[in-house]
């Protein structure tokens, strides 16, 4: 093994300790119910500060992706680990001292969330720039720690903080920030050219246009390593399907505008043998005119004349300008598939969150049903075993995942986006379990299914936003912008689930105490058939959308080979 490979192992294991403090947002659940009950918060309220952490690690992550992709991981790593340790520090005062300040509570949350976010980013680019030719596998490692976290956390409250919320609120500021700031320690990028280029000559690439070279990828090549976005317009207009005409032109046409190459055809370009090597996470691009290589006269000798094409037709650009290969802020918004990949993250993993932050009331209305003698130290002993739960699975799925992304495209030739299907579909198995348990013994299924869909959904979704817009430049950025979408159908669903728990608390028979609903599953169901139904429909996008890639890939194949026959002739 050389030095190198050491490092960048190294480096991986930083990001493995760094994610591993970033994920204690999900352990909110293993201490709401006694956060509620000291400082008299309605689950509405409860609810409300749980989802302030979604807004930072959502909303907040889109500056925060700014900062990680404009910088070296180490910077975002150490700046979360103070954000972290600020958000916690500021809940425990607040427990501790009686303080029910609800704008308080949500803003430590978010600091939390923020910090988190800024930590967990630079993580996973950092993994992706070591390991550029096997990014699933390689942020798999991050991701599945980030749902580790609160395993981590529930299994240390169980161990030495049963009862004892103060000092389980104490130890998460103190050691989640500590490990954030041992991985800054540990987290580089080693001896990637490309990954160096990225973060350190960024705005030189923006402004330089010396270094364009032109020519014909093969089919195989494009698939392996354009974006979906830029590959679907490198089809003739005859040759899309209906579903891909109106998809991203906008983005294309200013794409064009950014560089001026020398035109060596009024008619069309020749088709030289393509000739650079370039990795994995570079997009190709496209466009209507050509040109040569002036960095590597070397290639541009091996290049054999062909036959002259229509620019307009089969156009093909690589560079080694990587910001033009990118396609991020306002052009990102301008197309289709970042509309439909914030909505499916959104919906589903708005819908996996609510139970994720909720299930602790859940566990609560159960308890309180079935057996209303359980004292609160024994209630938090089901509590944290379900976030354990959770954990486990969401570790297990976002790991699995993260390298089944890569086998399936690599080997099997199969999209990415079944994944997400996947997970919308033991999602829906999860919330159908919820509607059918009435003792709380047996909630543990509908847990693992949950935990277990969040997990595959994330473990594969960084790499499906590489895919379709780039990963080497703009990717932080990119990704906490479609990520940031779960922040408002989160908020939704955790806010219906508050109002609908909370309409039913003066309906049960005893009404001894406040803020406490003695219904058990009615407390919640309703929420969860709405749950039901939203999930359902998110199955029927992903399935729009693997059947525009089908449409795509079949209409790419029928390019190549007309495109071979057309070269067969002219030898």
């Amino acid at each position: 093994m050389t030095d190198t490979s050491t490092k960048r192992i190294i480096a991986v294991v930083g990001c493995f300790l760094t994610s591993l403090g970033c994920g204690t947002l999900y352990v909110y659940s293993a201490y709401a119910p006694q956060l509620a009950e000291q400082l008299n918060l309605t689950t509405t309220e409860s609810s409300l500060i749980g989802e302030m952490g979604t807004l930072g690690i959502a909303l907040l992550g889109i500056l925060s992706g700014f900062i990680v992709d404009r910088t070296q991981p180490q910077v975002p790593i150490a700046l979360g680990a103070f954000f972290i340790f600020g958000g916690y520090y500021t809940i425990y005062y607040c427990y501790v001292n009686l303080i029910r300040n609800i704008p308080l509570l949500c803003i430590a949350t978010s600091l939390a969330g923020f910090g988190s976010a800024l930590s967990f980013m630079a993580s996973i680019k950092a993994s992706a720039l070591n390991f550029p030719k096997s990014r699933g596998t390689a942020t798999a490692f991050p991701l599945s720690a980030f749902g580790l976290c609160a395993f981590l956390f529930s299994l240390l409250s169980n161990l030495f903080f049963h009862g004892n919320t103060a000092g389980f609120l104490r130890l998460m500021a103190i050691m989640t920030s500590s490990m954030c700031l041992l991985g800054s320690l540990l987290v580089r990028v080693h001896e990637n050219p490309q990954a160096i280029e990225s973060l350190e000559e960024y705005s030189n690439s923006r402004e330089s246009n010396e270094s364009a070279i032109s020519g014909y990828a093969s089919f195989d090549q494009i698939k392996r390593n354009g974006s979906f976005v830029i590959r679907t317009n490198l089809l003739p207009a005859s040759r899309k399907p209906s579903v891909f005409r109106s998809a991203s032109s906008a983005m294309l046409s200013s794409l064009k505008t950014k560089k001026s190459f020398p035109n060596n055809n009024a008619s069309g370009i020749m088709a030289p043998n393509f000739c650079p090597q370039y990795e994995e996470s570079t997009p190709l691009v496209s466009s209507g005119i050509g040109s040569i290589d002036h960095q590597n006269p070397g290639c541009n000798a091996k290049m054999k004349p062909t036959k002259l094409y229509d620019a307009e037709s089969r156009p093909l650009v690589l560079s080694h300008d990587l910001a033009t290969f990118e396609v991020a802020g306002f052009q990102l918004l301008k197309t289709k598939e970042f509309w439909l990949l914030f909505s499916i993250i959104g919906i589903t993993a708005g819908a996996g969150q609510m139970y994720i932050y909720c299930v602790g009331f859940c566990i609560k209305a159960l308890i309180t049903f079935n057996y209303p003698e359980m004292t609160s130290a024994d209630m938090q002993h089901y509590q944290t075993f379900h976030v354990s739960l959770i954990s486990i699975c969401s570790f297990s799925g976002r790991f699995i995942s993260g390298i089944l992304s890569d086998v399936a495209v690599k080997k099997y030739s199969v999209q990415r986006m079944w994944l997400p299907f996947v997970s919308s579909a033991l999602a829906l198995v999860g919330f159908i379990f919820v509607l059918f348990v009435d003792q709380i013994d047996e909630l543990w299924a509908a847990s693992m299914l949950v935990g277990l869909a969040y997990g595959v959904l994330f473990g594969c979704y960084p790499t499906i936003v590489g895919e379709f817009f780039g990963s080497t430049i703009n990717f932080s950025q990119n990704w906490a912008t479609v990520s940031s979408s779960p922040v408002i159908t989160a908020y939704l669903s955790t806010l219906m689930f508050g109002k609908i728990y909370d309409s039913n608390i003066n309906s049960g028979l005893d009404d001894k105490k406040a803020n406490v609903c003695y219904l058990g599953k009615l407390c919640y169901i309703k929420a969860f058939k709405i749950g039901i139904a939203v999930i359902i429909a998110t199955m029927l996008l992903i399935l729009y959308v693997i059947y525009r890639h089908y449409l795509f890939i079949k209409n790419e194949l029928e390019e190549e080979k007309e495109h071979q026959r057309a070269l067969e002739v002219d030898t």
